[in-house]
């Protein structure tokens, strides 16, 4: 556990980092992963993130529904989250 917990806490850290640097100009830079022919907007990447993340927000409340543990709310809405990021 404590591994996964140091993996999420290291992709946190960079992804705040890149965040902080994001300027409008980097909306339409085109990115070509090593591992794919096709090439992709940094600002269509982003977004694909950010949804991706929020599939998984839903998948764990929902896994633990399952499970009879108490659900993490899937709502941004009143969590704090910028707050949380500036903490970091």
């Amino acid at each position: 556990m404590n591994s996964v917990i140091e993996l999420s806490n290291n992709y946190r850290n960079e992804l705040k980092e890149y965040l902080e640097q994001w300027k409008i100009d980097n909306e339409n830079e085109i990115v070509k992963p090593s591992w794919m022919s096709d090439t992709y907007k940094k600002g269509e990447l982003l977004r694909h993130v950010i949804a991706h993340e929020i599939h998984h927000i839903g998948q764990l409340s929902i896994w633990a529904r399952e499970l009879g543990i108490t659900q993490i709310s899937t709502d941004f809405i009143g969590r704090d989250i910028e707050m949380k990021v500036k903490n970091l």
